[in-house]
């Protein structure tokens, strides 16, 4: 069996899919960027945990959508846990912020 690799894996919490997640996804597709995202990989069934694992592993870089939800959730913070990790392990950056819900403005 081929492991097929992803250019980014998308940590998220499910609040901010719609507004967030779902359009960032299909920008990718459109611009051939390949995204691991938990509702096109998670299949009834299937574990979680290993399933967010493998694809952490297969994603060249883990965008964490950053946002006061996120904060507030422990299941994504675990995501960005197990993303820094493996950061910290390799010796690359792995981890981009992207920060959502927020006033603050940059530049």
């Amino acid at each position: 069996m081929t492991i097929q690799t992803r250019d980014i894996f998308i940590c998220h919490a499910s609040e901010d899919k719609d507004e967030v997640v779902r359009p960032m996804v299909e920008a990718f597709n459109q611009a051939g960027v390949s995204c691991w995202y938990d509702e096109a990989e998670i299949k009834w069934g299937d574990s979680i945990t290993q399933k967010v694992n493998a694809g952490l592993r297969i994603s060249r870089y883990v965008i964490v959508v950053l946002s006061p939800t996120f904060l507030a959730k422990n299941w994504p913070q675990r995501e960005l846990n197990s993303a820094l990790n493996l950061e910290s392990t390799s010796g690359e950056v792995k981890v981009l912020p992207l920060l959502v819900g927020t006033e603050i403005v940059v530049g």
